[in-house]
């Protein structure tokens, strides 16, 4: 399988899993006749492996996306707010220089 930088789609995935199971049926297969039910449990003990791995480094990723998502949501806010105190600001300083100093009083 080449190396790509994108990330794995549910297409994707199911395609490989349907690709491997075949590849593995075919090789199991050709070098046992018999016993078909001895095979059986074989494959569905090594696809259980590899499918509790799968799944286990996919809640990594969905974690991953999840806090990043969160502290997005947090930053977003915080840079409205601050967008808020700066117009805020503006608008006071505006309103300052506009007005006429006063006088000193003697």
């Amino acid at each position: 399988m080449p190396k790509t930088n994108d990330i794995a789609t549910k297409k994707f995935v199911k395609g490989e899993l349907e690709k491997n199971t075949r590849e593995i049926k075919e090789w199991v297969g050709a070098r046992f006749t018999e016993n078909t039910e001895e095979i059986k449990e074989w494959v569905d003990t090594v696809f259980a492996k590899y499918k509790d791995e799968t799944m286990t480094k996919l809640d990594e990723i969905a974690d991953m996306l999840q806090k990043d998502d969160q502290e997005r949501t947090i930053l977003s806010y915080q840079v409205s707010e601050h967008t808020d105190q700066l117009e805020d600001h503006g608008r006071r300083i505006k309103k300052l220089e506009k007005t006429p100093p006063i006088a000193p009083v003697p």
